[in-house]
């Protein structure tokens, strides 16, 4: 049978004194390193959070920029190409009109150059005309 006397009470006393010393010396600096460890996790996620929430903006920030820059160089690209076209009408244009004037100028030639021969073949048939009438009437005109 269990008897209450002075070991219970030096038992008690024993078992708390422990108690009180395990507290100080081992639960109380382990609970601190745990304490510690789980406020240093929790400061890592807010700063990861936190950092992922900032890349997450710069990439959209970087997205929103190569279409704006897709959109200027498609633009500038555009106009270029307009342009060129532009050009390429303008060298089209001026190459028919001066095909044109060179077209004028050789059929201008081309003209002269046959009255020329026109009015000497008049001179040259007359001249034969002359000789043959000479040579059948047998008398200049």
């Amino acid at each position: 049978m269990i008897s209450i006397n002075a070991t219970l009470v030096l038992q008690v006393i024993n078992f708390l004194v422990l108690i009180w010393i395990l507290n100080r010396i081992l639960f109380k600096p382990i609970l601190k390193i745990m304490e510690e460890r789980e406020k240093h996790i929790a400061s890592i996620q807010t700063q990861m959070n936190r950092l992922r929430t900032e890349s997450e903006e710069k990439a959209a920030e970087i997205e929103h920029q190569m279409r704006q820059a897709r959109k200027k160089a498609a633009a500038h690209r555009d106009e270029l190409r307009d342009q060129a076209a532009a050009q390429a009408h303008d060298l089209i244009q001026r190459a028919g009109a001066e095909a044109r004037d060179h077209i004028h100028q050789v059929q201008t030639e081309m003209n002269n150059q046959m009255a020329e021969a026109r009015k000497s073949l008049a001179e040259f048939n007359e001249s034969i005309i002359e000789m043959l009438f000479n040579k059948i009437m047998g008398r200049k005109i």
